[in-house]
C-alpha cells in the first residue's frame, strides 16, 4: 500500500480536486474561526456531497467509519512531518502538517 501526499494549502476555505485510485474527488477543507479547526469535506467530482464535516486530526484514518460506495478504497490522513502529532491550523497546514492518501493496493 503506497502513501501520496496530497498538495493542500492553509486557506481557510479551499477546494482541491484530486485523483485517488483512478476515481476523481474534490477535497473542501475549511477553518471554524471561532475553534480554530479544521473540518474536511469529500465530494464526488462534479461537487456531490459524500462526506461532511470530517474533524481534521493527525494520525487518524479520516474515512474509515463512513459507508458509502462512491468513497475512495484507501483512506486520508494527516500527518505532522514534525512528528509533534500538532493539529493541522493556519500556521503549518500543507506546509508541516500534511494530507496523504493510503492507496487501496
Amino acid at each position: 500500500m503506497a502513501l501520496r501526499q496530497i498538495p493542500i494549502t492553509s486557506d481557510p476555505d479551499s477546494v482541491f480536486t484530486v485523483d485517488l485510485d483512478g476515481v476523481v474527488f474534490q477535497i473542501r477543507l475549511t477553518l471554524n474561526e471561532r475553534t480554530g479547526r479544521f473540518k474536511m469535506d469529500l465530494l464526488t467530482e462534479v461537487g456531490e456531497p459524500i462526506v461532511e464535516g470530517v474533524a481534521c486530526v493527525v494520525n487518524f484514518p479520516l474515512l474509515k467509519k463512513f459507508k458509502d460506495l462512491r468513497m475512495p478504497e484507501g483512506d486520508l490522513f494527516f500527518w505532522d512531518s514534525t512528528e509533534k502529532n500538532r493539529e493541522p491550523n493556519e500556521d503549518n497546514l500543507g506546509t508541516e502538517v500534511v494530507l496523504l492518501y493510503q492507496e487501496a493496493t
